[in-house]
C-alpha cells in the first residue's frame, strides 16, 4: 500500500513517538508513512485531518512514529533501508553520474551509435535500444523467419499475431516447437549448450521529439553482434543454479527455453555492464554503497532478456512483465545511458525532498514467526502479509538476490506452493505462528491492522483461523473503495479484494476465561468486545449500521472463540440476545456499553439517516440482518418489503443456494403481528424460532448424511447444525462421512470452516 494509505491507520491508532510493527515490511511503506506523519506538507495535512474527521477521527496527533520493518527477503528489507534510510542526495548523484559515464566510456560495448551500427544521423552519441527478434523456421519451406520482421505490420506500427516467410510468402503464427535454437561455448560452465537464436533488427535514440531508428541488415548486424555477444572475460557475475520453483518450472518452463542458470537472463554485454555497475558500487564509502545498489539493482529486470519491445519509437525502459519471468520473442535491450541517466535524476531529486534526514526506524531480516523483540514492547501493528499464492516473492526475488548471494530461505515463508508442497493448511499453520508472535510483541489493548488481498474464501478463512487462534479479537473488517479513497464496512462473509482487518489484543486473556467455564467470562469478554468497537462509523453526517455490533455478529464472534478454545458455547442465540440485551444498550438494532451511548445518540441527531444503512445483501447471513434492521426499524408487511428485498439481493454472490424466498425466511426467523406486519421477535420468541430451526435443519443434515453422491445445493446452515452436533457428540464418523461430497462453497463460509478446521484436528489426533 502507498504511505498516505497507511497514515491514517497510524494517526488514528497511535500517537507520536509509538513503536510500529511490520514483520512483512516488503519495500518498507509502512516505515515511510510513519515519518510522514511528521515531513507531510502543511495543506496536505488539513486535507487529511478534514477527511479523518468526517469519519470520526476528531483528534489526529501529527508527528513522526518510530518504526520497526522485517521480511524473510535480503531483497525486501534492502529496498525497505533504502526507502527508509537518511540519503546524501548531492554524493549519490555525483557517483552515479562517474560510474555511468565510465561505463558509457567502455569502448568494448559498442555503445556509441556510429555508422558501423547504421544509425547514420546520430553519429557520436549514444544507442538508446536495439530490438532483437527471435527466429523461427517455416513450416512450409524451412527458411528462417525472424519474428519481427516476419510480423511487423507498417501500416499499424505493431508487431501482428501471424509472420509471413521472406522466402515462400507462407503465413503461419508463432509456434514455440518451430523456434530455431543454436549452440554456443558457455564460458562460465565450460560446455556447450543450446539458446534460442537472436539477431537485431532495429537501432533507435531519441533526443527531446527527434527520433531515429534504423533496420539492420547486412555488416550493421554483424557488428552489433560482435559488441553484444564478445567474450565476457573476468568479470564478477553469479553463475547460480535456478532451484526448482513455480515460477521457473511450473508456471513457466524457463528451461525449456535455455535458461537455466541466473547468467542466462541476460545477452553477454548486459552481464557485462551489470558487472561494471555492481563492481564499481562495491567500492563505495558503505553509505553511498547502499544508495547507489539500491538504484542499480532495480535495473536488473529492465537490463535482461524479459525487458519487452512495444514499437512506440522511443526506447522501453523497464518494461517486464511484473509479477513473472516471461521472456519476451522480441526483446528491447536499452543502454545503460537510457536505462539510468533519468533515473539518478529522478532519484537525487526526490530523495533530496523527502528523505534528506531518515527516519527512526529499525530493520531486520528474519521471519515474522520468530522476531528479535521483547514481549509487549510494541504499540501497534501494521501488516501486508502474503495470502496464499497471490504473488511467489521468493521466486520472484531470486534474480536480484542472486546478485548480493544472500537467497530468501523459502522454508518459513508463509505462501500456497505446490513447487514447495506447501497446501492451504500449511499455510494457515504459518500464518498462525506469525500472528501468535504478532499477539506476544504487542501491548495489551493495541491494534493489529491486517491487509488483505486475496478473492478465494478458502485463503480468508485460513487467515481468520490464525487470528482467532493467535488470541487476537476482529473488531472490524472493510474494504477499500479506491476510487473515493476510503473505507466502507464488509456485510457478509462473502470474500472481497482489498480487505482492511482491524483486530486488537484484549486486555484480559479470553481463552484462559473460556476454559475456565466461568458464567461470567462470555459478558467479560463481551464487555471489552463492545468497548473496543468504534462508537459511529461511515461519515459524521450519514448513519450507517454497523455490522459488528449487530446481535448476529456478536453471537458468531462469541462462537468462534470458543471453537478456538475447544469448548461448546454454553447457551444457544436466543439466549445469548436476552443476556444482551439485559447487560447493554440497544440502539437502532446495535449493543452498546452503558458510557458508548451518549457518544452514540449525539452523532445519531446531526445525521442523515434517509441513506447509510445496509444497501445490499450477499448471502442468507447478511440477507438475515438486512432483515433484522428494516424491521427492527419499522415493521413491515409482505408486499411491501418484497421490491425492496428484491433490490438489494442483487448483489448476491454465494453459489451453495440461489436466494432465499423472502417468506420462508421471515416465518423461520421473525413473527406476524396481528395486523399482517412482520417484525423482530422477542428473545423468547427468538429462543423458540431457533430451537425449531435446529431442528429443521438437523433432519436435513441426517438425510443429507444418509444420501448418496456429491451434494450439490444446500444453505451453509444446515451443515453448521450438522457440523456443531458432531462437534459436541464428537461423531468422526458422521463429519467422515459427508465431508468431502459438500460443495466447496459450503465449506468455505466462514463458521462452517471453524467447525471443519476443529474436526479435522480430532481426526488427524
Amino acid at each position: 500500500m502507498p504511505p498516505k494509505a497507511i497514515m491514517p491507520f497510524l494517526l488514528y491508532y497511535t500517537k507520536p513517538g509509538d513503536v510500529v510493527l511490520d514483520g512483512f515490511c516488503g519495500s518498507g511503506m509502512t516505515g515511510v508513512a510513519c515519518l510522514m506523519c511528521d515531513t507531510l506538507p502543511p495543506k496536505e495535512k488539513q486535507e487529511m485531518s478534514f477527511s479523518m474527521a468526517k469519519h470520526g477521527a476528531e483528534n489526529v496527533v501529527w508527528g513522526e512514529r518510530k518504526c520497526l520493518l522485517s521480511d524473510l527477503s535480503p531483497l525486501a528489507t534492502k529496498i525497505a533501508n533504502g526507502y527508509n534510510m537518511k540519503w546524501d542526495a548531492d554524493q549519490f548523484k555525483t557517483s552515479a553520474t562517474s560510474i555511468l559515464d565510465k561505463i558509457n566510456a567502455d569502448e568494448s560495448l559498442g555503445l556509441v551509435a556510429d555508422e558501423s551500427l547504421g544509425l547514420v544521423n546520430n553519429s557520436g552519441e549514444f544507442w538508446d535500444y536495439i530490438v532483437w527478434s527471435e527466429v523461427f523456421s517455416c513450416e512450409n519451406c524451412g527458411s528462417e523467419i525472424s519474428l519481427f520482421r516476419g510480423a511487423y505490420d507498417s501500416t499499424k506500427n505493431k508487431v501482428g499475431p501471424e509472420m509471413i516467410c521472406p522466402d515462400c510468402g507462407a503465413g503461419q503464427k508463432k509456434n514455440h516447437r518451430n523456434r530455431v535454437h543454436e549452440t554456443y561455448y558457455d564460458q562460465f560452465l565450460s560446455t556447450t549448450r543450446k539458446r534460442p537464436k537472436l539477431i537485431p533488427e532495429r537501432i533507435g535514440k531519441a533526443t527531446g521529439k527527434n527520433i531515429w531508428f534504423s533496420e539492420i541488415e547486412g555488416v550493421h548486424a554483424s557488428n552489433i553482434m560482435e559488441f553484444a555477444y564478445r567474450n565476457d572475460g573476468e568479470i564478477l557475475f553469479p553463475v547460480t543454479k535456478i532451484p526448482f520453483m513455480h515460477m521457473t518450472h511450473e508456471r513457466a518452463r524457463l528451461d525449456y527455453q535455455g535458461v537455466e542458470y541466473v547468467h542466462d537472463f541476460f545477452l553477454p554485454r548486459q552481464r557485462r555492464i551489470l558487472s561494471l555497475l555492481m563492481d564499481s558500487t562495491n567500492k563505495e564509502s558503505y553509505r553511498n554503497e547502499n544508495q547507489l545498489s539500491w538504484v542499480f539493482e532495480q535495473s536488473i529486470p529492465g537490463l535482461s532478456k524479459l525487458n519487452r519491445h512495444h514499437v512506440i519509437g522511443r526506447a522501453n525502459v523497464n518494461q517486464q512483465m511484473n509479477g513473472v519471468f516471461y521472456f519476451p520473442s522480441v526483446i528491447e535491450e536499452t543502454s545503460p545511458e537510457r536505462n539510468l541517466r533519468g533515473k539518478i535524476d529522478r532519484v537525487s531529486k526526490a530523495m533530496r525532498k523527502i528523505n534528506s534526514k531518515g527516519g527512526h526506524f529499525g530493520i531486520s531480516t528474519s521471519s515474522c514467526a520468530k522476531l528479535p523483540l521483547d514481549d509487549e514492547s510494541v504499540d501497534y501493528i501494521f501488516t501486508d502479509p502474503p495470502f496464499g499464492e497471490n504473488i511467489y516473492y521468493s521466486d520472484l526475488n531470486f534474480l536480484t538476490e542472486s546478485w548480493y548471494g544472500m537467497i530468501t530461505d523459502s522454508e518459513p515463508e508463509a505462501i500456497i506452493d505446490k513447487a514447495k508442497k506447501k497446501e492451504i493448511g500449511d499455510y494457515r499453520e504459518l500464518m498462525f505462528v506469525c500472528f501468535s508472535e504478532y499477539y506476544r510483541v504487542l501491548k495489551k489493548g493495541s491494534w493489529l491492522t491486517i491487509v488483505f488481498s486475496n478473492s478465494h474464501a478458502s485463503v480468508w478463512n485460513a487467515l481468520t483461523d490464525a487470528i482467532h487462534r493467535s488470541g487476537f479479537i476482529i473488531s472490524t473488517v472493510s474494504t477499500m473503495d479506491t476510487g473515493q479513497g476510503s473505507y466502507r464496512q464488509v456485510t457478509s462473509s462473502a470474500v472481497k479484494d482489498n480487505l482492511v482487518v482491524n483486530c486488537f489484543k484484549p486486555i484480559n486473556d479470553q481463552r484462559a476465561l473460556i476454559t475456565k467455564e466461568d458464567p461470567k467470562a462470555s459478558w467479560i469478554i463481551m464487555d471489552e468486545h463492545l468497548s473496543q468497537l468504534p462508537v459511529w462509523v461511515g461519515t459524521s453526517s450519514v448513519f450507517t449500521l454497523n455490522v459488528e455490533r449487530t446481535p448476529d455478529r456478536l453471537f458468531d464472534r462469541m462462537l468462534s472463540l470458543h471453537l478456538v478454545a475447544e469448548r461448546q458455547i454454553p447457551y444457544s442465540k436466543g439466549e445469548f440476545i436476552q443476556e444482551l440485551q439485559n447487560r447493554f444498550v440497544e440502539r437502532e438494532g446495535m449493543f452498546f456499553t452503558p458510557n458508548q451511548v451518549p457518544a452514540f445518540e449525539r452523532k445519531l441527531l446531526a445525521a442523515d439517516r434517509s441513506s447509510g444503512t445496509l444497501p445490499v445483501f450477499m448471502d442468507r447471513r447478511s440477507a438475515l440482518a438486512w432483515l433484522r434492521y428494516e424491521l427492527g426499524h419499522k415493521p413491515a408487511l409482505l408486499q411491501d418489503l418484497r421490491s425492496r428485498y428484491i433490490a438489494a439481493s442483487s448483489s448476491w454472490a454465494d453459489k451453495s443456494e440461489p436466494v432465499p424466498e423472502l417468506i420462508d425466511l421471515l416465518q423461520y426467523h421473525f413473527v406476524e403481528g396481528e395486523n399482517g406486519r412482520w417484525k423482530v421477535p422477542d428473545p423468547k420468541k427468538e429462543a423458540e424460532l431457533e430451537r425449531a430451526r435446529k431442528t429443521r435443519n438437523l433432519k436435513r443434515f441426517n438425510e443429507l448424511v444418509a444420501s448418496k453422491g456429491r451434494i450439490k445445493e444446500i444453505h451453509a446452515d444446515v451443515i453448521l447444525v450438522g457440523f456443531a452436533k458432531c462437534f459436541e457428540d464428537n461423531d468422526l464418523e458422521t463429519y467422515s462421512s459427508i465431508r468431502k461430497r459438500l460443495p466447496a462453497s459450503v465449506l468455505d463460509d466462514e463458521q462452517v470452516s471453524m467447525y471443519k478446521m476443529m474436526l479435522d484436528g480430532r481426526l488427524d489426533d
